[in-house]
């Protein structure tokens, strides 16, 4: 189907997906329109197919954004500029504080690991 046929016949739904897809495909890069629209017209139709008829529940991605808002808040701070980084997130300082903290935990995990995960492990090798 072309996008022109899409655009009079398809249903509003595929026809929204359809024009999220495109945004996105042209704000990502070299992607001329017409191209970005024919994907996404595609992609509407590859989702009607396999879940047409279905009632689908969309999540809002709460914990994913919420995780990502945290992952640029943790790149933006350098050690001492709390303040520059809640008003550039739009966040309090202390909300600054607390994803720092945690952050930082993370991080030390992924780098170090607990020392009773190191003894069960060699306990393990040795049996």
């Amino acid at each position: 189907m072309n996008s022109h046929s899409f655009r009079s016949k398809g249903p509003e739904l595929l026809q929204d997906l359809a024009d999220k897809v495109k945004v996105v495909l042209t704000n990502y890069g070299e992607i001329q329109d017409d191209v970005a629209e024919a994907l996404g017209v595609e992609v509407a139709e590859v989702m009607a197919k396999s879940w047409g008829g279905m009632n689908i529940y969309v999540p809002l991605g709460i914990v994913v954004r919420r995780h990502r808002k945290a992952l640029e808040i943790w790149q933006d701070f350098k050690g001492d500029n709390v303040d520059e980084v809640a008003r550039k997130h739009g966040v309090s300082t202390q909300w600054v504080y607390k994803v720092i903290k945690v952050m930082r935990a993370e991080e030390l995990t992924r780098r170090q690991p607990g020392l009773f995960d190191a003894v069960s492990a060699g306990d393990n090798d040795s049996r």
